[in-house]
């Protein structure tokens, strides 16, 4: 190779690299202004709406376990207090953890993202999930020592039935995604 021919090939293979950089800093761009778009669209003008989409469902998850547990009303108003405690501790960890994650994306979508930030981000996204799961536990050990031992029974396959419920829709999702990648 002469001279010319390895500059122009090294030309060649800066321009393409160029062109690469500044595609996926495009693409970056392009994704951070969308979410950032969903944010706004999903935010104050549809809270209303998915407020009372929630207690839509609230309300029917509620009348779905006292059906299936056979609940008093005595039960049923300690199950609603418990409840009602319980999500109260719990939104504001999901909106603590949302926040740290909509961090996380500006920080990784950032001119120079800080690794170190980063990984502290995702330390504290790592406890609040944590705390998010021990919640979740003693809420249900808390429910179920409220129960009589045939409600116990009950609530046991409840419990179960969730789970597939969940198990299902996660692989239903993940191979809604592999066959997307494919």
């Amino acid at each position: 190779m002469n001279f010319f021919t390895r500059t122009r090939f090294l030309l060649a293979v800066i321009i393409i690299l160029s062109a690469i950089i500044i595609a996926m800093l495009g693409t970056m761009g392009y994704y951070k202004y969308r979410f950032n778009n969903r944010q706004g669209r999903w935010g104050q003008q549809n809270r209303e709406v998915r407020q009372n989409q929630n207690k839509n469902d609230k309300a029917e998850r509620v009348r779905f376990m006292a059906k299936q547990l056979q609940l008093s009303p005595e039960q049923m108003q300690d199950f609603n207090q418990i409840r009602d405690k319980f999500h109260k501790e719990l939104d504001k960890l999901t909106d603590e953890s949302r926040r740290i994650s909509n961090e996380i994306m500006e920080e990784i979508t950032s001119e120079k993202p800080d690794t170190s930030k980063l990984f502290s981000l995702s330390e504290k996204f790592g406890k609040i999930q944590k705390i998010q799961k021990e919640m979740m536990i003693k809420h249900l050990l808390i429910v179920r020592n409220k129960c009589t031992p045939s409600q116990q029974a009950n609530f046991k396959k409840v419990l179960r039935r969730i789970e597939n419920h969940n198990r299902m829709y996660r692989e239903r999702r993940q191979n809604t995604e592999e066959r997307e990648n494919k």
